[in-house]
Order: structure tokens, then C-alpha cells, then sequence
């Protein structure tokens, strides 16, 4: 039976500069035969989510040395992409939002998950913030 993770690696030419995994959802975990206790087990020891202030710096770095060394065209593009995922790494290190997020997933019912028609900003501080 194949694995439930499938890693993506980008290149650069001489080396990884990204990697990603696909991992199968539990329906696609019965189609192969497999049951909901298997992909509870794979969800807690196999697969892990790689989305990570630490993971965004590497990356963003490895995006930065490339541009510096390479000197192209594309340098410019490439910086402003490492500049925005230093940022999105400092949004998840900052503490105070992981509280709040984490405050507004224990408010929120898992009914929320699906799609609605309202404001999905509003639908968060909706949850996340204390009504009068």
C-alpha cells in the first residue's frame, strides 16, 4: 500500500529549495482499502504540518542566497517573495495571534467549515473577540 504523504520538492537546478506534502484525505484512505482508525493513526504519527515560522525563514532564505547569487532579472522577485514569507512567519510566531486564533477555533463549531455565504473576517472576529 503506497504511503498517505506525497513530498513535492522544488529545484532550483543544484538543489531543493521547497518541499510540500500532499497528504490523502479519509475518503481517499477508504478508496484504497484502508480505514478511519489507519488514517487517525498516519494523522498522528506520520504526517506533520510543515507550515512553520522556522520552515517559512528557511525557505525564505534559500530564496534570498539564490537571488544573491544568481543576480537575474528574476532577483527582484524573488526578494519581495522572501521579504512576504519573512512576514507571514512573523504572523506566526507572534503569540497573542496564536491565542486569539486558538481562542476562536474553541468558540467556533466545526459546522463554520463549511462554506458560507458571510464575510469570512467577520465570521473570525466574530469568534475571536469577546461580545458585549
Amino acid at each position: 500500500m503506497k504511503a498517505a504523504t506525497k513530498r513535492v520538492e522544488i529545484y532550483d537546478g543544484r538543489g531543493s529549495l521547497a518541499q510540500a506534502y500532499l497528504m490523502a484525505s479519509l475518503g481517499q484512505f477508504k478508496a484504497r482499502g484502508r480505514t478511519e482508525q489507519d488514517w487517525v493513526v498516519e494523522m498522528q504519527t506520520k504526517i506533520t504540518h510543515p507550515l512553520t515560522a522556522e520552515g517559512l525563514q528557511q525557505i525564505a532564505a534559500a530564496i534570498g542566497r539564490e537571488a544573491e547569487a544568481k543576480a537575474s532579472a528574476n532577483s527582484e522577485a524573488a526578494n519581495f517573495v522572501a521579504f512576504k514569507l519573512l512576514k507571514i512567519a512573523d504572523l506566526l510566531s507572534d503569540v497573542d495571534l496564536r491565542r486569539c486564533m486558538a481562542v476562536a477555533a474553541a468558540r467556533t463549531p466545526i459546522s463554520a467549515l463549511a462554506p458560507q455565504g458571510t464575510n469570512p473576517t467577520e465570521s473570525f472576529l466574530s469568534s475571536c473577540v469577546k461580545q458585549p
